[in-house]
């Protein structure tokens, strides 16, 4: 599978590349997590500065990058009408 970035380390002791301060503090709420074709991380954030809508957003393309967002401003919708 291409994109999938190998390399051997002792149990626990890899690196992710959601780190515990990205997780806890920029996030409104993390929904969940998958790998996609390319091996790269996506997982959906809904977003309490954007009228509480749910954007796709994929790990940067580098080791360190920032996060990009998939789902394009046009399209975010709110979670709820009521």
């Amino acid at each position: 599978m291409m994109g999938i970035r190998a390399c051997e380390a002792p149990f626990g002791a890899w690196k992710s590349p959601l780190t515990a301060e990205f997780v806890s503090g920029s996030l409104d709420c993390f929904e969940g997590a998958a790998v996609d074709s390319d091996g790269q991380w996506i997982w959906l954030e809904n977003r309490s500065s954007k009228s509480g809508c749910a954007v796709l957003v994929r790990e940067g393309a580098q080791p360190g990058s920032n996060p990009e967002d998939i789902t394009p401003s046009g399209f975010w919708r709110p979670l709820s009408t009521a």
